[in-house]
């Protein structure tokens, strides 16, 4: 907060000296970005040139989103982000980095490939192989297994949703067992605890940490 109030400062003493077309491509870079609990994914940034408004389709490095909210440096709502104005953005999947550029997409078919894209390229951070684990023989001589499972996601939404889900996928052979729930990228401690409970780690709109990667392909 204190951030973006020192940037709108300078861009107000500045604004003469400043020479942007709010009418024109949208410039605009990240400058803070953090995971809420509650919020998801919290971007602030500041825009130099044209105008983000709320609704507007937005890639931000290797994260996307629709733009579902904007805050000013004063936490008030606002529709629209003009140039010199620093906000608070909200609706990515997940958390850029500082210093990414945001992007606007405007055409719907374009956002989806760009999408699909984004997805293919990050998803082998997302899932890496487990097994099943055998159990004992159950009633009428059926063979439970469990599953066992290790879950990050980005929201506490998403998380409670794909928990929820899984939870209806139990059948009389196989049962979901959730070892470890959490938010947040995936750590060394994730790739540990999935190594020890023979489990499967699902994640939903976060990376892994490099440490975690590497771990993870010497352990496949």
């Amino acid at each position: 907060e204190n951030l973006l109030e020192m940037i709108n400062l300078v861009a107000e003493m500045e604004k003469d000296k400043l020479v942007a077309n709010p009418s024109g491509d949208v410039v605009a870079i990240v400058i803070e970005a953090y995971l809420d609990t509650g919020l998801g994914p919290v971007t602030s940034l500041i825009v130099y040139n044209g105008t983000l408004e709320r609704g507007d389709n937005i890639i931000v490095g290797q994260s996307y989103g629709k733009i579902r909210s904007m805050k000013d440096c004063a936490g008030m709502l606002i529709e629209k982000a003009v140039p010199g104005l620093p906000a608070q953005v909200f609706g990515l999947k997940n958390v850029p980095k500082t210093g990414d550029s945001v992007e606007i997409v405007h055409n719907n078919r374009e956002f989806k490939k760009r999408i699909k894209q984004i997805v293919q390229s990050s998803s082998k951070h997302g899932i890496f192989a487990g097994k099943l684990e055998q159990e004992e023989v159950g009633q009428g001589g059926i063979k439970t297994k469990h599953l066992n499972l290790v879950i990050r996601a980005d929201v506490l939404g998403s998380l409670e949703a794909i928990i929820h889900s899984l939870e209806k996928l139990n059948h009389v052979e196989v049962k979901v067992r959730i070892i470890k729930k959490g938010l947040g990228n995936l750590t060394d401690s994730d790739i540990d605890i999935a190594k020890t409970a023979n489990a499967q780690i699902v994640g939903f709109g976060v990376k892994a940490a490099p440490s975690a990667q590497q771990l993870a392909s010497e352990l496949n």
